[in-house]
């Protein structure tokens, strides 16, 4: 139940995320910001302060990038983004995406055939078992 509310709520994000991303680059400007105030109370000038803050924290850009994974769960976009490069390619390339299709049909065809085959074969088998056991007389007793 839990990671159908995560994924729940991931999708959600997906719709906000213009207003979670203006909370997330704010924060990161907090934390810089409260780096910058104790690097000029430690006595630098402001801008060796900001740029030691900057170094110190590592690249902002990185994190944040790490945090949105994260949040929107990357591989939903990842997915989507996927999706939509073969549609594409199956778009700009009709034969192929034909012999792909008809591949796969004959591919799915011929296991679930296969699978359906063997199954009923199993199954009589077992039902011939049960019909000479049953008129022989035999019994399971030991």
């Amino acid at each position: 139940m839990d990671r159908l509310r995560a994924l729940i709520e991931q999708i959600g994000d997906l719709f906000r995320r213009r207003r979670a991303s203006a909370e997330l680059d704010e924060e990161m400007r907090h934390h810089i910001e409260m780096e910058v105030r104790a690097n000029i109370r430690a006595g630098m000038t402001p801008g060796e302060a900001r740029r030691r803050a900057l170094v110190s924290f590592g690249g902002t850009d990185w994190y944040a990038e790490r945090v949105r994974e994260e949040w929107w769960g990357g591989w939903i976009e990842d997915l989507i983004r996927d999706l939509r490069f073969g549609a594409r390619s199956l778009r700009l390339r009709p034969t192929f995406t034909v012999a792909a299709v008809v591949t796969l049909s004959l591919g799915i065809g011929m296991t679930t055939t296969m699978f359906a085959l063997v199954d009923s074969a199993r199954s009589l088998g077992r039902r011939q078992k049960a019909s000479s056991i049953w008129s022989s007389g035999a019994t399971t007793d030991a």
